[in-house]
């Protein structure tokens, strides 16, 4: 499917409200997607945001890393966690307080 170039075709869908846009550094854009990271310190993919709330877009509850989540990464200096992305190999790696 080939985007429409005319603007006046666009519309805006309004998704869910990010919570982890205040966190530096939470959020990679991918090639075809964008991962977050949520104030849980779960990882996201916006693609599985919709309009209508959320569709299963948590990859930590997916896993079932909730609990080693919890037990391994300190919530309360998720505001210093850093990441990056590299292209070619597609590999984000993030990196969190303990």
């Amino acid at each position: 499917m080939t985007p429409d170039v005319d603007y006046l075709n666009w519309r805006w869908n309004p998704v869910w409200m990010l919570s982890a846009s205040v966190i530096p550094d939470s959020v990679i854009v991918l090639d075809d997607d964008v991962l977050f990271i949520d104030a849980n310190g779960h990882i996201n993919f916006l693609s599985a945001v919709t309009q209508m709330g959320v569709a299963s877009s948590d990859l930590t509850a997916t896993l079932n890393l909730q609990q080693w989540t919890r037990d391994h990464i300190n919530l309360a200096r998720l505001n210093r966690m850093t990441s990056c992305t590299t292209r070619q190999k597609k590999l984000a790696i993030l990196g969190m307080s303990s």
